[in-house]
């Protein structure tokens, strides 16, 4: 994360797009250490009890949305909307393959600035 926040803030990113927010750690980072960016991060598992423990470790940041659903799909929508500020995309979900082709899609947009993936691993 540290790397990640570092490339962010060179980047002076407006926006970050994350897909996959589980308990909502690396969400925290980002809402703590870029407290100017609108950090905005996309969940598959709303019933899950992740994420009942990430809504309430999130609820005091004012530049936090938490969104439920695909995040391949959310991550390039929401970059989209995003335009023009400069936007940074995480992937945690989806995985594999799967997540390189989601920032790939993302980098279609110029605004697009940087993509991280976390967690990658053999899935097809």
């Amino acid at each position: 994360m540290a790397l990640i926040i570092s490339a962010a803030r060179q980047l002076e990113i407006e926006v970050f797009v994350e897909a996959g927010r589980a308990r909502g750690q690396s969400t925290y980072m980002l809402a703590k250490y870029l407290p100017d960016a609108e950090i905005i991060s996309i969940e598959v598992s709303p019933d899950h009890p992740d994420e009942a423990f990430a809504r309430e470790r999130l609820k005091g940041f004012r530049n936090v949305n938490l969104y439920s659903g695909d995040g391949a799909q959310g991550c390039m929508a929401f970059c989209a909307d995003a335009r023009p500020k400069r936007t940074a995309v995480l992937c945690d979900g989806p995985k594999g393959l799967s997540a390189i082709a989601t920032v790939k899609l993302c980098f279609r947009l110029p605004h697009v600035r940087v993509g991280f993936m976390h967690d990658m691993r053999n899935v097809e």
